[in-house]
């Protein structure tokens, strides 16, 4: 039996020859038989089973494989809807819920400068780029309120998609039973970051965010101020706070008015201060309040001591950048010799400074018996409980965590990449800035003290920090009394919060 090349019908039968030879039995010669079309329908029978077991394998959707044991190896179809090639670059194809005519659309919001935005902004464009069927509406904002209002939504149940958090309050939104449960979240893969990274966004052993990168808490120094105020720059391995104090006013008094030697976040360095002093900072790792309040009327008392020497500015000034961005401080304007900030800050401070910065430990950390600076996250990734797309989401902040793509755009803006992958992947693409903010993580590990999770409660420590500071520097009380304030109304913080 022959067929067509193009694997028609059958070719037609042989014409009849004449012939004197008596003719021969059929069954000797089944080819040219009645038979020959019962052959040719049992083949043709087989060929449409292989066909159909061919369509059943390579049908959309197919919810099982189907193994057509009959066909030997030589006959099998070569397959042709294999999965890619695995490639180091983590998974993240699954993309949304949506289609391209038709996609998933997430508010995702963060908050940070203008450089920031635009650097997330070029981000959420390549993410949709590989994921067509989802669109990103940006909510980028300021710190000021932040946390304040999407509390607020999300006792409503219209918070963000995604959205970024900080300090305590993975854990407080987690408790709550607001956020996405990331844990065996397929999307998103988790396998880069250890179990200590996780800790602050871990609540009965589930995980409800993930780090953007690690910091390390600096004094950010304008190298040129310093220059100008004809001051050497410290020893950071062996200065004191005394020190740190007669610096800032020597530049303060050898600088023009309006420039000055620091300006005090209390936020940034207070639990540092308080953890040199007894290893542990302000909470024990059973969530309980920790700091003495000889540690916190110490640190007040430097306050008076700066305002004495003319080293910070005027309360009144302090009380109007407390809540401005690293671009509108005085360290952003080129103001300041000295701020207390986490190291990724360098990268704003320098763009909109213009200045030649350094990254320095902070004071004290050889005066006393333990280290002050730990490495910790710098902000998080999270998703709303309340969510229509999780799927969509959850692409999203794996793309912003592990894509190495997302890491060249947004380099080291939100702390060093903790996925190591990712962080080999863009070493090369630093600036000078960068590495230096990366160099000092990197020196910081060296000694780094023990970070301890944020208990529940915790998220209101840098306003109560802030004002407690103020009511100092206003003359409204002193450093006892401060210190006393703080630490009554952590307590009933944390106790409203368990």
């Amino acid at each position: 039996m022959t067929f067509n090349d193009d694997g028609g019908a059958p070719d037609a039968p042989d014409p009849v020859i004449n012939s004197t030879v008596p003719p021969v039995a059929e069954a000797v010669e089944p080819e040219r038989s009645s038979l020959r079309w019962l052959w040719w329908l049992l083949g043709l029978l087989a060929l449409a089973g292989i066909v159909w077991a061919l369509f059943a394998w390579l049908r959309p959707g197919r919810v099982e494989e189907v193994v057509v044991e009959e066909v030997p190896p030589a006959a099998a179809p070569e397959q042709t809807n294999a999965a890619p090639e695995a490639t180091a670059e983590p998974a993240t194809n699954y993309c949304g819920e949506g289609t391209a005519a038709d996609p998933a659309t997430i508010n995702v919001r963060w908050w940070g400068g203008d450089a920031r935005q635009a650097l997330q902004l070029e981000a959420i464009t390549a993410f949709e780029e590989l994921c067509p069927d989802i669109r990103v509406n940006p909510e980028p904002t300021s710190l000021d309120g932040y946390f304040e209002a999407l509390g607020i939504q999300m006792a409503a149940g219209t918070e963000p998609d995604v959205f970024t958090l900080g300090g305590a309050w993975p854990t407080t939104f987690a408790r709550e039973g607001t956020l996405l449960q990331m844990s065996n979240n397929p999307e998103i893969d988790l396998a880069p970051y250890s179990a200590g990274v996780l800790a602050d966004a871990t609540v009965d052993g589930r995980v409800y965010a993930v780090p953007t990168g690690g910091n390390a808490t600096a004094v950010v120094v304008n190298t040129d101020l310093f220059a100008e105020a004809g001051v050497d720059l410290p020893d950071d391995d062996t200065w004191t706070w005394e020190d740190f104090v007669q610096i800032a006013n020597e530049i303060s008094a050898n600088t023009p008015d309006g420039t000055f030697g620091v300006e005090m976040r209390p936020e940034a360095i207070l639990g540092s201060y308080a953890a040199q002093r007894d290893g542990i900072g302000f909470y024990t790792e059973d969530g309980e309040l920790n700091v003495a309040p000889e540690t916190l009327a110490d640190y007040f008392q430097m306050i008076l001591d700066l305002q004495a020497g003319g080293g910070m500015p005027t309360a009144a000034l302090m009380s109007e950048l407390n809540a401005v961005g690293p671009e509108e401080t005085l360290m952003g304007r080129g103001l300041g010799a000295m701020i207390f900030a986490p190291s990724n800050q360098i990268g704003a401070f320098a763009e909109s400074s213009g200045a030649n910065l350094a990254l320095l430990r902070i004071p004290g950390e050889t005066e006393f018996e333990s280290v002050g600076v730990a490495i910790t996250p710098s902000q998080w990734w999270a998703i709303g409980g309340n969510t229509p797309y999780p799927r969509a989401a959850s692409s999203f902040v794996n793309f912003m965590l592990n894509n190495v793509e997302a890491a060249h755009i947004m380099g080291v803006d939100r702390g060093n990449p903790l996925n190591e992958t990712v962080a080999a992947a863009i070493a090369d693409d630093l600036t000078e800035t960068q590495a230096l903010q990366v160099d000092y993580v990197a020196r910081i590990a060296n000694y780094a003290g023990q970070a301890i999770a944020q208990p529940a409660g915790a998220e209101d420590q840098p306003i109560i920090s802030t004002s407690s500071q103020e009511e100092v520097a206003f003359g409204r009380m002193t450093p006892a009394q401060a210190a006393a304030s703080w630490i009554s109304r952590m307590q009933t913080e944390l106790a409203a919060a368990n």
